[in-house]
């Protein structure tokens, strides 16, 4: 397995449905943090969105959510955290890949899915993602037959993690970074078990083992004990 990131051209992007041209008229940039396959079509994304210009305030980015699910076909649009300051803002998503990207996706393999660094801006973006030998040659494949020009940045094989997270798995790491971002360690909670359930695709009970896990194992890591 190893980890990829690929620069292309943000027109590919557009041409195929994935970002709407008109999004770059008030932002800078996209970056997805983390994905889920729910199964079917539908995927999960949490992203962060930098503004052109001064930084949106809450009210504005809630007001501007229904606009946003009809114009760009959002199934799901929710407000997570805004930083006026950075000009960013992050969103929980939920898309329905249209009929070209939903057979992309069968024909790559729907576990494959974005890593960091994941950032689409006007004129290249760079994309990220784990794939075995024979998906990152699907990949090439299909790049050269829809004729995008791309660049192979970094191909590194994937090792252990490193730090207080090697002994996680990947679905732990995944779990820990997802509540971290939806704000479930901070005091008083921003988020609960059941919402991060239903993200992740994944039972309450699951979860809330996995995190404790994970937690255990860092601090058992942290204290070396």
């Amino acid at each position: 397995m190893r980890k990829v990131t690929l620069r292309l051209p943000t027109k590919a992007a557009t041409d195929l449905g994935v970002v709407n041209p008109r999004f770059f008229r008030n932002n800078e940039s996209l970056e997805a943090l983390q994905a889920f396959h729910l199964g079917g079509d539908d995927l999960t994304l949490l992203v962060r969105v930098r503004r052109r210009g001064r930084g949106p305030t809450e009210r504005e980015v809630e007001a501007q959510g229904s606009d946003l699910r009809t114009r760009y076909g959002l199934k799901h649009f929710e407000l997570v955290s805004i930083d006026r300051q950075a000009r960013e803002y992050t969103v929980l998503l939920r898309v329905s890949m249209s009929e070209g990207l939903g057979e992309m996706a069968r024909q790559l393999g729907a576990d494959l899915l974005p890593a960091q660094p994941c950032v689409v801006r006007q004129d290249q973006s760079l994309v990220s993602f784990a794939a075995t030998e024979a998906q990152l040659r699907r990949v090439k494949d299909l790049l050269g037959l829809l004729g995008v020009p791309y660049a192979v940045l970094r191909a590194r094989r994937l090792g252990p993690a490193e730090g207080s997270l090697a002994d996680l798995t990947d679905r732990q790491r995944d779990l820990i970074a997802l509540a971290h971002r939806l704000g479930y360690f901070e005091s008083p909670a921003r988020t609960d078990l059941a919402r991060i359930a239903a993200i992740a695709g994944v039972t309450k009970a699951a979860v809330s083992k996995q995190l404790r896990t994970a937690q255990e194992r860092i601090l058992a890591s942290a204290l070396s004990v």
